[in-house]
């Protein structure tokens, strides 16, 4: 029960944020654009994740993207073959074991990404969001992010009047 109540608070409080992000992943559909969800909460992204699957009504695909992959494109690539989708979530960026090297050629080969028409949704971190500034600012500049702030547990509590 406080788990579904602490899911509920937690969603009004980033409602702007959610709203946001689907207004974007709407504007892009049938276009390539790259959104960022910048959380660094496990539980509250997947609330977040929870609720925007079910407000967006729309064919989403999810990839993790796995701990030893070096290439963000081709791994994208790989998983839409043949896919209809109109927008694509990508999860596990924080755990790639050689994230300096997966950012380094996403920037290299950020063109490639044009391919994609769609919306391209990268879960981040503050580890990894720091990172694609520093290492792919080529690819970054593309990107536009929407925030979700872990807030203290005392401002998810049910005001009292």
């Amino acid at each position: 029960m406080r788990n579904l109540r602490c899911q509920k608070n937690v969603t009004a409080y980033h409602n702007e944020s959610l709203e946001e992000l689907v207004w974007a992943m709407k504007a892009s559909e049938g276009n390539f654009s790259v959104l960022l969800a910048h959380c660094n909460d496990p539980f509250l992204q997947n609330s977040i994740r929870q609720h925007l699957l079910t407000i967006y009504e729309r064919n989403i695909q999810e990839i993790f993207i796995e701990k030893s992959d070096t290439k963000l494109y081709t791994f994208i690539e790989a998983k839409l073959i043949n896919e209809q989708v109109t927008a694509l979530m990508v999860y596990g960026l924080e755990s790639v074991t050689e994230i300096d090297k997966v950012l380094i050629t996403t920037n290299i080969f950020r063109d490639n990404f044009k391919n994609f028409s769609l919306p391209i949704v990268l879960w981040v971190n503050d580890e990894v969001i720091v990172k694609l500034q520093r290492i792919a600012p080529d690819f970054y500049s593309w990107t536009t992010t929407t925030q979700f702030a872990v807030i203290s547990d005392e401002s998810r509590k049910t005001p009292e009047f």
